[in-house]
């Protein structure tokens, strides 16, 4: 991932992209790759804060590698932005 600090401006990556990378690394077939899908999702919620979907996300992937507790702290986040 880019780091905006060295280009001298700041700079986000949309935030569907993050979430189809995270997703797709959570199907892979590697390891690796599945670990590399929290790092995409983490980023994410971080670059955008108020979107329910990023936070859904993150749950269920917080949830897939056995951390309840963080999965419910997005859940409930999640739940807070979309109350319907």
């Amino acid at each position: 991932m880019g780091d905006s600090e060295s280009l001298s401006f700041e700079f986000s990556l949309p935030e569907q992209l993050l979430n189809r990378i995270g997703l797709n690394n959570m199907r892979s077939k590697k390891e690796e790759d599945r670990q590399t899908s929290l790092d995409f999702f983490r980023l994410n919620a971080d670059n955008c804060t108020n979107s329910f979907n990023v936070h859904d996300s993150l749950s269920e992937a917080e949830l897939a590698f056995g951390t309840e507790a963080n999965a419910l702290k997005y859940f409930e986040k999640y739940l807070e932005l979309n109350p319907n």
